[in-house]
């Protein structure tokens, strides 16, 4: 058993899946948003409940709300492991 850790600023976020070298992909709801100075953390629901950081301004471009659906991508190069 191992314990898998990506950093909230290495997730991505988008309305809609996008062709990246990102190649894991994960389609969710965000289910949080909290303003934490100048980020937001979102937190997004799914097979994997993760958390983005991202800024203010991604925040209000993507016009994001609870309840809204989301893509979350990151590369395998940002995962770490860790045993269990």
């Amino acid at each position: 058993p191992a314990f898998a850790i990506v950093r909230p600023q290495s997730i991505t976020l988008a309305r809609t899946a996008l062709d990246t070298s990102a190649r894991n992909t994960f389609r969710g709801t965000v289910d949080d948003i909290d303003r934490v100075g100048d980020r937001v953390r979102v937190g997004v629901a799914g097979p994997l409940h993760l958390t983005a950081e991202i800024t203010v301004g991604a925040l209000e471009s993507l016009a994001l709300r609870p309840g809204d659906d989301v893509t979350a991508s990151l590369k395998a190069t940002d995962v770490e492991t860790y045993p269990a």
